[in-house]
């Protein structure tokens, strides 16, 4: 088993070291990578996703190390797990990750929110999620808590995005009662009993990629995000534990201001546990001026780096737009992060080293614009998997190299 140190995973851990005074690092790289965890083992995402999350635990970590990141997130394709307990349709497929089914919304009218319910441990994938985080568990010492989608976001794959926005400016009363059923029939016992089997809940952590201008308007953020947070921290029921949504952006779209006020929103919506940032505000706004309104708050500051960036942009632009997010997310009184959103699945991996090389030059005490960079050279996934598989301290089972690209390296496991 590895140092359970080295593997404080979950964004979770972060925010509760955050909430406590407790974060021990000047900066950490810290990133999203569920696409790439399949594509870089050359496995089907369907097997790694739904058959054999074994499988993916051991990819998620092998993948981990590769890349060398700080803190890897430990959740998964978060928007899906609840919607699909309760009956939406969850296609799976062998390229990508899974998604639900829009083309027949779960709920369609009043009549149907009835089905709003908790349905327990076995339903749906819930049985391979806590097989998942028991094998992380298991493998590194550390019992992370997944992460799960916000209430909004979780109305917006059980009715529908546009339907949802429809039906808050027209009949209100409706969108209220879907939210109160999501947090007090589904999502608080959830909680409840998955704590009971995950030890570890620090914050219900939430993902809301449906509740951020210019998809909504600060006004319905106002009226259908912040009371529900607050509902759901009360139903828990778990002292010391309150909801917070970690997922939201558009600050850049506003001026003056309006911008100080949707910040200070999101802020609340995190629970105000750190300032988090993604682009491309980040790039819009300004890192700097991210930088010291963290600080003006008294908070930690998480900055995002686009996916589309690391993927399309040159190696060299990269180092540069890490260096300059680095420099300004250190120079301050908190702590900071340096997020890779949600890594894409084609995305070389000579670029992902050299944004993780440039983040930890930059971000280490004592360095600053002058100091040189040079982009790492590394080997190939498929050499750091062969030597991974010759000296398995960890005792990964690697049984999904037989659904792998890499099958031929099954021997060496066995040998």
């Amino acid at each position: 088993m590895n140092n359970p140190e080295k593997f404080e995973s979950s964004f979770i851990y972060q925010r509760s070291l955050h909430s406590k005074g407790k974060w021990p690092y000047q900066t950490e790289v810290h990133a999203q990578a569920n696409e790439l965890i399949p594509q870089l083992c050359k496995v089907p995402y369907d097997y790694m996703f739904k058959e054999n999350p074994v499988a993916m635990a051991e990819g998620m970590l092998l993948v981990w190390e590769y890349i060398g990141v700080d803190l890897l997130a430990t959740y998964l394709d978060v928007y899906n797990f609840e919607a699909e307990s309760i009956g939406a349709k969850l296609n799976f497929y062998e390229d990508h990750i899974p998604d639900i089914d829009r083309s027949d919304f779960l709920i369609k009218s009043e009549t149907d929110l009835d089905k709003i319910k908790w349905n327990g441990v076995k339903s749906g994938r819930f049985p391979y999620l806590i097989d998942f985080y028991k094998a992380v568990a298991n493998y590194t010492g550390y019992e992370a808590f997944p992460l799960f989608c916000a209430p909004w976001s979780l109305a917006s794959n059980i009715y529908g995005l546009e339907n949802l926005i429809v039906a808050a400016m027209t009949d209100p009363g409706f969108v209220h009662e879907m939210l109160r059923r999501i947090i007090d029939d589904l999502q608080a016992p959830m909680y409840r009993e998955l704590n009971e089997i995950l030890p570890g809940l620090r914050t219900a952590d939430l993902v809301d990629a449906w509740c951020s201008p210019p998809m909504v308007t600060y006004e319905l953020v106002s009226e259908f995000l912040l009371p529900y947070l607050e509902r759901l921290s009360e139903k828990i029921g778990i002292e010391g534990v309150v909801a917070a949504d970690g997922g939201l952006w558009g600050a850049s779209l506003y001026t003056g201001e309006m911008r100080e006020k949707y910040l200070e929103l999101t802020v609340k919506a995190g629970g105000n546990l750190a300032v988090a940032s993604y682009d491309p505000d980040v790039e819009i706004i300004g890192p700097r001026t991210l930088r010291r309104y963290a600080d003006k708050c008294g908070l930690p500051l998480t900055l995002g780096y686009g996916a589309a960036k690391l993927q399309l942009r040159s190696a060299a632009e990269i180092a540069e737009d890490i260096k300059e997010y680095t420099l300004a997310g250190k120079d301050g009184n908190t702590p900071s992060v340096l997020f890779l959103n949600s890594i894409g699945p084609h995305t070389l991996p000579d670029k992902i080293h050299t944004a993780v090389a440039s983040a930890k030059i930059y971000g280490a005490v004592g360095t600053d614009a002058d100091t040189p960079f040079s982009p790492p050279v590394r080997e190939s996934f498929e050499e750091f998997l062969k030597g991974k598989i010759a000296d398995n301290k960890e005792g990964y089972t690697f049984q999904w190299l037989e659904k792998s690209g890499y099958s031929y390296l099954k021997g060496d496991k066995d040998n």
